[in-house]
């Protein structure tokens, strides 16, 4: 992964943000938000910035990455009764 960021398919604020997100520098794994924070903007911004990067990298390392794939994921129930998606944004 760090050879594919390094390679400059990855550029800009994307490539920054993908290196927060997964910890390519320093080996801490970021939130969204945290790296939101630390760049200064929304945590959409950032999901919008990592998210085409992620899905590439999902395929060329099928399946191998530091971050769950969204098969993966299972609804947190308990918030009103509401998924961990519909949770966030209400």
């Amino acid at each position: 992964m760090r050879a594919w960021v390094a390679s400059e398919k990855v550029r800009g604020r994307s490539a920054v943000a993908l290196q927060l997100y997964v910890g390519l520098n320093d080996g801490k794994r970021r939130t969204y938000q945290e790296v939101a924070e630390l760049l200064h903007t929304t945590r959409q911004n950032i999901y919008q910035l990592v998210r085409p990067a992620k899905n590439i990298l999902q395929s060329k390392l099928a399946g191998r990455v530091p971050w769950a794939s969204p098969a993966t994921f299972k609804p947190l129930l308990g918030v009103g009764g509401l998924s961990r998606d519909a949770a966030m944004w209400s």
